[in-house]
Formats: C-alpha cells, sequence, structure tokens
C-alpha cells in the first residue's frame, strides 16, 4: 500500500505530471477547483515529508492537460484554457526553476488526454475535442521545438485515462469511451521509437473513468484510483503490469484514500 509523501502547495487535481530522475513536476489544473491555475509545483522525489515547492509558471493557465519528460526537459500539452481547448505545448528544463517556454503547437487541440515518453520522444494520446472524444495519437521529439506530428490511432477514441512508458513501450489504461460513456479497463500499447496504431496489451482490474495517475518504472507500470464500478464510486484501487509481456493487470495494493481525478511521476520512467 502507499504511504504519504508529503504536499503539494495547495489542493489541485486534473494537473499535467513529469519527471526526472531527482525531481517532480505538477503544472495546471484545478486548483483550488474549478479555478484553473498555471502554477507548476515540485518535490525532490528521493525524500518524503516535505510540501512542494513553488516552480514557477506556465504560460497558459488550464488544467486537464498532460505532461511528460526526459531527464532534462518537461512538456506540458493541451488542456482546458480559459477561452477554449487549447493545442498549446510548453517546455521547462527540470533542473531549474522558471516559467514555461513555448515548445509548439499539437496537431489537434485536446483536453483529457494521456502521455508518456522515452529519452527522445513525447507521446500525448486521445482525450476530447470540441464534445467528442479522439483516438488520434500525437508526438513530438522532447529535445528540439516545433509543432506534434501524428503517430497512429489508439484501439478507440477515449479520454479520462493514463499513461506510463518504460524506454520501449507506451501504455495507455483505462477512460471513457464513445459512444457509450463506458468506463472501459483496456490498456493499449504501442512502440514508442516506431509510428503506428496501438495493440491491446490486457486489462486493468477494475474499469474505471478519470484516472490518470499512471506511473513506471523501468519494468512495471502502475495505474491509481479514478472512478469505477455501478456506482462511479472513487477508487483506492492501484494496479501493476509488466511491460515486457502483455496480460492483464493485477492488484498492487491501495492508496491511502480514494481519489479521482489525480496525476502521478516516478523517477525511473521510460524517458530517464
Amino acid at each position: 500500500n502507499t504511504t504519504n509523501f508529503g504536499s503539494l502547495v495547495a489542493p489541485t487535481r486534473l494537473a499535467g505530471s513529469c519527471s526526472s530522475s531527482t525531481r517532480g513536476l505538477f503544472g495546471g489544473g484545478a486548483s483550488p477547483a474549478p479555478t484553473k491555475t498555471k502554477k507548476i509545483d515540485f518535490v525532490t522525489i528521493a525524500s518524503t515529508g516535505q510540501t512542494a515547492g513553488d516552480f514557477g509558471d506556465l504560460i497558459t493557465v488550464r488544467n486537464q492537460l498532460a505532461a511528460c519528460s526526459n531527464q532534462i526537459r518537461g512538456l506540458f500539452s493541451g488542456g482546458d484554457a480559459p477561452a477554449a481547448i487549447t493545442n498549446v505545448i510548453e517546455h521547462v528544463t527540470i533542473a531549474s526553476t522558471g516559467t514555461c517556454d513555448d515548445f509548439g503547437n499539437l496537431v489537434i487541440a485536446t483536453e483529457q488526454p494521456a502521455s508518456c515518453s522515452n529519452s527522445v520522444r513525447g507521446l500525448v494520446a486521445g482525450g476530447s475535442i470540441s464534445g467528442s472524444r479522439t483516438n488520434v495519437i500525437q508526438y513530438v521529439t522532447i529535445s528540439s521545438t516545433g509543432d506534434a506530428q501524428n503517430f497512429g490511432d489508439l484501439t478507440a477514441a477515449k479520454t479520462f485515462f493514463g499513461g506510463c512508458s518504460n524506454s520501449t513501450r507506451g501504455l495507455f489504461g483505462a477512460g471513457y469511451i464513445d459512444p457509450s460513456n463506458n468506463k472501459i479497463n483496456n490498456i493499449d500499447f504501442v512502440t514508442i521509437a516506431t509510428t503506428g496504431d496501438a495493440t491491446d496489451f490486457g486489462d486493468l482490474t477494475v474499469g474505471r473513468r478519470a484516472g490518470q495517475a499512471a506511473c513506471s518504472s523501468p519494468t512495471r507500470g502502475v495505474f491509481a484510483g479514478g472512478q469505477g464500478g455501478p456506482s462511479d464510486a472513487f477508487l483506492n484501487v492501484v494496479d501493476c503490469v509488466e511491460f515486457l509481456s502483455t496480460g492483464n493487470a493485477i492488484d498492487f495494493g491501495d492508496l491511502i484514500g480514494t481519489t479521482s481525478q489525480g496525476f502521478a511521476c516516478s523517477n525511473g520512467h521510460g524517458g530517464l
């Protein structure tokens, strides 16, 4: 089961999170809900018992965004900005503090997508576009700047789901799908170094939406929390899968409390 790490600067949901091997960043979100924010918090992952520090700001105030990183850069993409869903990608240097710089634009503006990376590429998948959901996967080269390109498609158009990766594979699990608004337990996977459509990996133990909190080590992907079951209840379930194989998730343990619309990072993901 999980244990307490510390606290964010303020209660936050629907943020984007990314990390290096030493620092975790949490950008944007609703704080306090439903007010959108551009703040970025940071923590030192190796230590516990800390309150997050102020890192700087996004250029664009937004929530329901996605984030990914390599060891040097963190990217924040898409989301629900004050005027409309945005296609903006911004980047920061994780080892320093400060305001984001413009990176480029997504192929399509999207909110509630999921993201993952290896050390070269960052992927942004799915999400909501003007009231409907998309299955499009987009990618950028993290070390450069510029607009995203088309990578391929998820197995279904979905939103409110989680993404994680090792250096080879990216996984996208859970979510809401069109046209029925069903909560799903499906996990898709892609090979990050190539382009192409996602393939079915297996299933989570519980179908869920608002389960964006996913993170990874080089061997395991972990999906935590969300809302699921017939009553759409908040969940404390933590599932895990092994990247090397395909198959269904197994129970990892439980969160301290039930939670929805969370976000996660790790110091061993595929971008490092």
